[in-house]
C-alpha cells in the first residue's frame, strides 16, 4: 500500500471513531443528561419554584424528545409516560380538560411505537398508556376512560399473556366498576399464576362469597 492510500485509510479510520464517539456516545450522553435536568426542574417546581404549569411540562418535554440519539428515545417516552401517570395519581384538583391534554400529550409520542410494533421494551407502552387512562378513571369517575385503559391492557396482554401489569390493572379497573364477574375472573388468573398473592386472594374470596350470597336460594 502506497503511503497516499495509507493517508486516506487512516483518515476514514479517524472519521469512523469520531462517528462512533459522536453517535454511541456523545448524543446519548446528551439526550440522558438533559432528561435528568428536566426532571429536576419539573420536581422543583420550575425555573423559580413557583409551579410548573401544564405548557412548561409540555415544552420541556417536546424539548428533550427533539434531541436526536441513536439511543434513548424510547426511554424518555416512557419516563414521559410515567410522570404523566404519577401526576394524575397524586395530584389533586386537576381539571378534566387537562388530564385530556396530557394524556393525548402522551400518545402522541408513545402511540406511533405501539402501530410500529417495535422498540426497547415494547409492551410497557401499553402498560403506561393503560395506566394513564385508568387513573383518569379512577379521578373522574367515568367508564369512558376505563375502556381505554382496558383496551390497553388487553392489547398488552396479547403479546406479553402473564404480564402482572396488565392483570392487576384490569383488576382494579372491574372492582372499581363493581364488575363482579370479571373481577373473579381476573382475580382468578392472578392467583393461578401467582398463587403467593394472599391480597388478590382475600379479594377473590370476598368476591366470591358475595356471588354466593347474592344467588337466590331454592
Amino acid at each position: 500500500m502506497d503511503q497516499e492510500a495509507k493517508k486516506i485509510l487512516s483518515i476514514l479510520i479517524a472519521l469512523g471513531i469520531a462517528g462512533l464517539i459522536y453517535y454511541g456516545s456523545y448524543l446519548p450522553y446528551t439526550k440522558s443528561a438533559a432528561l435528568v435536568s428536566t426532571m429536576n426542574y419539573l420536581q422543583s417546581g420550575g425555573g423559580n419554584g413557583t409551579g410548573v404549569t401544564l405548557q412548561d411540562f409540555e415544552n420541556s418535554f417536546a424539548a428533550l424528545l427533539a434531541i436526536p440519539s441513536p439511543v434513548g428515545q424510547y426511554e424518555t417516552i416512557r419516563q414521559l409516560d410515567s410522570t404523566i401517570g404519577s401526576v394524575l395519581a397524586n395530584t389533586t384538583n386537576i381539571p378534566e380538560a387537562s388530564a385530556v391534554e396530557l394524556a393525548d400529550f402522551a400518545s402522541k409520542y408513545t402511540r406511533p411505537i405501539i402501530d410500529s410494533g417495535t422498540g426497547a421494551n415494547y409492551v410497557q407502552n401499553f402498560v403506561n398508556m393503560g395506566d394513564i387512562y385508568r387513573e383518569m378513571g379512577d379521578k373522574y369517575h367515568k367508564k369512558e376512560y376505563y375502556d381505554i385503559a382496558l383496551q390497553y391492557y388487553q392489547d398488552g396482554l396479547a403479546y406479553s399473556p402473564r404480564r402482572p401489569q396488565f392483570l392487576y390493572g384490569e383488576l382494579s379497573i372491574y372492582t372499581s366498576e363493581q364488575d363482579r364477574a370479571d373481577s373473579i375472573n381476573v382475580a382468578k388468573e392472578i392467583v393461578t399464576y401467582w398463587p403467593a398473592d394472599k391480597n388478590t386472594m382475600a379479594i377473590l374470596q370476598q368476591l366470591e362469597a358475595a356471588e354466593v350470597s347474592k344467588t337466590p336460594k331454592k
